[in-house]
């Protein structure tokens, strides 16, 4: 179970600089139920990011020491997967395309509204969630190509399969 009776839901990491709004965010994500860490260092914030670590970033675009957007970069050279949304209160359609194109999910003005981050929180983890099961059925898939070419090593298997492969999409019985 996670704070305020509400069950325990994904892992977030939070990063802004400014105290307030740091806390403000834990408060918000933690009433919902999420587990969140706070940082407002960039530089602390990498050891966080393994692969194994959080499954979403909230970070702000403009930071004491670091740019929001080398965290964006190198988090998602740790952890491709990790979902990611920007905030900043200098935001401007060029910035939010840049954090975009490095792999951000989102790019939120600050002040946002509850409701609003809420909305992309759900729909960010939402979206790692999905790309995780495609990627776990690409790899299934894979492996059962390999296990089928495994078997069949024979050049007469392998022009049966080639046969099978040809006719899969005719509606014929095959013996």
């Amino acid at each position: 179970m996670g704070s305020a009776g509400h069950p325990r839901r994904a892992h977030i990491v939070v990063l802004d600089d400014e105290r307030e709004m740091g806390a403000w965010l834990v408060d918000r994500l933690t009433d919902e139920g999420y587990t969140v860490e706070a940082y407002q260092q960039g530089t602390d914030i990498l050891a966080a990011l393994e692969p194994c670590g959080p499954a979403l970033l909230i970070t702000d675009r403009v930071l004491n020491g670091i740019k929001g957007l080398d965290v964006l970069r190198r988090a998602k050279q740790h952890n491709p997967t990790l979902a990611v949304i920007m905030i900043t209160a200098f935001g401007t359609i060029e910035t939010a395309v840049e954090a975009m194109r490095l792999g951000a999910f989102y790019s939120l003005t600050k002040p946002c509204k509850s409701a609003d981050l809420l909305l992309l929180v759900a729909r960010a983890l939402e979206e790692k969630s999905l790309r995780t099961a495609i990627r776990r059925l690409q790899r299934e898939v894979e492996g059962h190509d390999h296990v089928e070419r495994s078997i069949a090593k024979s050049p007469a298997m392998q022009h049966v399969l080639a046969l099978v492969d040809r006719l899969k999409d005719h509606h014929v019985n095959v013996l």
